[in-house]
């Protein structure tokens, strides 16, 4: 929307006696803050820990997943002619 504001900013800039930006509402940008060091690091931080949750979860499904197996090898040398004697001691 044109307001009249932005028309004599235009005039007064085409004339060369432009005034600076007083209201945010007439900058077109707002310029962004750098991102400084301690946030980095805070993100990092944030993303490391991340990270080893993702790995001991990662972990203990693949064990539970192992270990799972270990309750069918009872029945499996219970009826075992090699070790189904060893296994019944």
């Amino acid at each position: 929307m044109v307001t009249p504001r932005t028309l004599k900013r235009c005039h007064d800039s085409i004339q060369g006696s432009s005034t600076p930006l007083k209201d945010k509402d007439d900058a077109l940008e707002t310029p962004r803050r750098p991102i400084t060091r301690s946030q980095t690091k805070e993100f990092n931080d944030k993303l490391n820990g991340l990270q080893s949750l993702i790995q001991r979860y990662v972990l203990i499904s693949t064990l539970t997943s192992k270990l799972l197996g270990f309750d069918q090898i009872k029945f499996l040398y219970a009826n075992d002619s090699d070790f189904g004697e060893i296994f019944a001691e």
